[in-house]
């Protein structure tokens, strides 16, 4: 992220990037502020967080990641 973040400073037109983050609950969320800012940045295009402990029913990050997945497939018209 800092090496895009530094290309994007020096005007290279970036491309998609998702970064997928699992930790057990909101305290876990190492560099929640940095990935925050990144996003607003442009430098991050999307941030799934999946906390396995925060609810009663766990979730972790491949669940997300299929989800994602599967929406996208879905906007594409693959079935």
């Amino acid at each position: 992220m800092e090496y895009r973040e530094a290309l994007q400073k020096q005007g290279t037109q970036l491309g998609e990037a998702c970064l997928y983050f699992g930790c057990r609950n909101k305290s876990d969320f190492l560099y929640n502020e940095q990935l925050t800012i990144w996003q607003n940045q442009g430098v991050l295009t999307d941030l799934q967080v999946a906390f396995s402990r925060l609810t009663q029913k766990k979730v972790y990050v491949i669940e997300s990641s299929n989800q994602l997945m599967n929406k996208q497939q879905l906007k594409k018209g693959n079935h």
